[in-house]
């Protein structure tokens, strides 16, 4: 989470419950809406979910140093456990722009 919070101002975040309250991740969820919301307001969404269903989607769009989308972060990885998982790199300016919308959707 600390690198999320060193580069806030490239930063859209939609974040997600692990269970049926916010207990597990509330602090962390928080830090971020503290150090984010203020500079960009609206950028960092809950994503809460009322069953014990969990947001799964992981994915990370990227951008250069003009703000142009260029990269595709996804996969299976969970960050702060260790675990065997997938995490797929695409260097694909269309792809990026896609999931870009996707992100776009839950804003709405």
């Amino acid at each position: 989470m600390q690198h999320l919070l060193n580069a806030p101002e490239r930063l859209n975040l939609i974040l997600s419950n692990t269970g049926t309250d916010d207990a597990t991740d509330k602090a962390a969820r928080q830090a971020l809406h503290e150090k984010i919301d203020p500079m960009r307001p609206g950028v960092v969404i809950d994503w809460m979910l009322a069953s014990d269903h969990i947001g799964h989607n992981k994915f990370l769009v990227a951008s250069d140093a003009n703000g142009n989308r260029v990269r595709v972060a996804t996969g299976s990885t969970h960050t702060r456990r260790a675990q065997t998982n997938n995490l797929l790199i695409l260097d694909s300016a269309e792809l990026a722009a896609a999931y870009a919308r996707l992100l776009g959707a839950f804003e709405k």
